[in-house]
């Protein structure tokens, strides 16, 4: 009887287990192609990042990429790909030495082809300030925004 009842539990255990879902590795995003996808999608830009490779990011980024600095009210900060190619890119090449960037994707929404990456991320950079090269470190939560064009995800905002 005894062993008729353990049989019975680890039997239900097995079921219950078949029926949780499953998250992508190191996630809460359920793990479908879609979202893998997304994911290792997500994966290139922090190595594009980490790397400082501009050609890997720049393939990454839309057209139509618009950078609203998280102020929707106010368009003195907007700038859109030809700015972020002629200012912002450069930028980062000149000043930055180097990266390291962690970050962990938390929710990805779908809508059609529009995408958005809700991830916290870990970001270290040593810079060059004037004769000086400091250090800087920040922990924050950043949306990015994708866009499906022609059969690849490319970022719309969010950089």
């Amino acid at each position: 009887m005894q062993v008729h009842r353990l049989m019975i539990i680890a039997l239900l255990g097995v079921l219950m287990l078949g029926c949780a879902p499953t998250y992508i590795e190191n996630t809460k995003v359920p793990n479908t192609p879609e979202n893998r996808e997304i994911v290792t999608f997500v994966e290139r830009y922090r190595t594009a990042i980490e790397h400082r490779d501009n050609d890997l990011l720049l393939s990454l980024v839309s057209p139509r990429y618009l950078e609203n600095a998280s102020t929707t009210d106010i368009s003195d900060d907007d700038y859109g790909l030809r700015e972020l190619v002629a200012k912002h890119i450069p930028e980062f090449t000149q000043k930055v030495q180097g990266v390291d960037h962690k970050l962990k994707v938390l929710k990805i929404q779908r809508r059609s082809n529009v995408a958005f990456v809700d991830y916290e991320y870990d970001l270290t950079f040593r810079y060059k300030d004037g004769a000086e090269t400091r250090l800087h470190t920040k922990r924050d939560v950043n949306r990015l925004e994708l866009l499906r064009e022609n059969g690849q995800w490319r970022i719309r905002s969010g950089l």
